[in-house]
């Protein structure tokens, strides 16, 4: 009896290692035999054989070259002609869970994501996964490996993170998330972001005292005009001049 052992090893459905020599089998439950293309001899008859399984992994399909069908399992039951060698192909999948990144946004500043002009579900910001993959467009799911992974976003200018939830009841304020991902687990996180309204300040200032100034004299006044919050585009800034003043051009 052969056993080669096959392993999908990031869970997507496409076997990656094949005929991988680093797992253990037994025959009626002895023996730790190495997988690969080294047989064990066995006298004719009716044997159980079965894998070692590994954690985070789990059969997907077992194939003998006797004809048989097999279930997916851990343990197959078979029979042994003599002068046969049958070879078994056991596969193995790795355990897998998905995180959705939801992007809900408050245009308005009210604290709610309810209102018109604000978004819920919105597709163009991103997210990341540490030491794993970048730029993920909000609202996809991704499949993982069963494991702990940090989620962040990539925040915008002009918006703050309000906070998250995550249906696993995780929530937070920072922008990261620590998720561990088990077999079979869907997790969905919503991130909130607030549009941080625009802020303009104007200051004017002079280069006299009013002791030092005569009939017909220049003063020079500077506007300083600053901006906080999100972007403002097409402002105009208008100087009036105090009493007693005229611009002069220059």
């Amino acid at each position: 009896i052969t056993i080669h052992k096959d392993v999908d090893s990031d869970g997507n459905g496409q076997v990656d290692e094949t005929n991988v020599t680093d797992w253990t089998w037994d025959i009626d439950g002895q023996g730790d035999f190495a997988t690969g293309d080294s047989g064990q001899g066995v006298a004719a008859g009716s044997y159980t054989v079965s894998e070692d399984q590994k954690a985070g992994f789990h059969v997907t399909s077992v194939v003998c070259n006797n004809g048989q069908s097999y279930s997916p399992s851990e343990r197959i039951d078979v029979s042994v002609e003599p002068g046969e060698n049958l070879i078994c192909a056991f596969t193995n999948t790795r355990d897998t869970g998905s995180i959705t990144i939801i992007k809900n946004i408050d245009n308005n500043g009210d604290g709610d994501t309810t209102d018109e002009g604000d978004v819920q579900g919105a597709t163009d910001w991103t997210w990341d996964i540490t030491n794993g993959d970048q730029n993920i467009a909000t609202g996809q799911t991704k499949t993982l490996p069963t494991g702990t992974y940090t989620i962040s976003e990539d925040q915008k200018n002009s918006y703050i993170l309000l906070g998250w939830t995550c249906s696993n009841e995780q929530s937070g304020t920072t922008n990261s998330i620590e998720i561990n991902v088990t077999n079979g687990s869907q997790i969905t996180c919503t991130f909130t972001n607030q549009l941080v309204p625009p802020v303009l300040s104007l200051t004017k200032t002079n280069n006299k005292l009013g002791i030092d100034v005569s009939a017909g004299a220049d003063v020079l006044y500077t506007l300083t005009v600053i901006l906080t919050g999100s972007a403002l585009t097409n402002v105009f800034v208008t100087d009036l001049p105090p009493a007693g003043f005229k611009y002069r051009s220059g």
